[in-house]
C-alpha cells in the first residue's frame, strides 16, 4: 500500500467548534449558540453532525450573524439535515463566507418556525476560519 504525507504550510481551516445539544429536557425549546468561531466574518469548510441517538432527522440551521433572540421564525442562511441513526459530513472545499458571525442552533424540522430540540444528543462540529 502506498502513503504519501503532505504537509500544509498555511492550513485551510484553523477554527473547531464543537456544539452538544442538551437532552436532559427533550422537546424542550432550541436555544442559539451565538458567534460559535468568534470570528465577525470567516468561511465554513465542513460541518460534522452526529445524530446517531435520535429516531428521526435532525436539522442544524446557521444565521450569518453574532446573535439571534429567537429561533422561531428567524430565516437561516444555512440548513443541514441529518437523517436519523446517522452521523454525516458535509464539505464544502470553496468554503461557504459568512459575515457578522456565525450564530447556529438545532431542531427538529427545517420549517421556519421550528424551535424543538431532538430528543436525544446532537453534536455538531464545524471547521472553519
Amino acid at each position: 500500500m502506498a502513503f504519501n504525507n503532505t504537509v500544509q504550510t498555511t492550513p485551510v481551516a484553523n477554527i473547531l467548534v464543537e456544539i452538544q445539544t442538551d437532552p436532559s429536557s427533550p422537546g424542550r425549546a432550541s436555544a442559539f449558540d451565538s458567534n460559535v468561531t468568534g470570528n465577525s466574518s470567516g468561511l465554513i469548510y465542513m460541518v460534522e453532525i452526529d445524530n446517531h441517538l435520535n429516531s428521526a432527522a435532525s436539522y442544524v440551521k446557521f444565521r450569518f450573524s453574532a446573535s439571534e433572540s429567537t429561533t422561531s421564525g428567524t430565516e437561516a442562511h444555512m440548513i443541514l439535515m441529518a437523517p436519523a441513526k446517522e452521523i454525516i459530513n458535509y464539505a464544502f472545499p470553496g468554503g461557504v463566507a459568512y459575515t457578522t458571525g456565525l450564530t447556529g442552533w438545532v431542531t427538529t424540522s427545517a420549517a421556519l418556525s421550528a424551535s424543538q430540540l431532538p430528543v436525544a444528543e446532537v453534536r455538531v462540529k464545524i471547521l472553519a476560519t
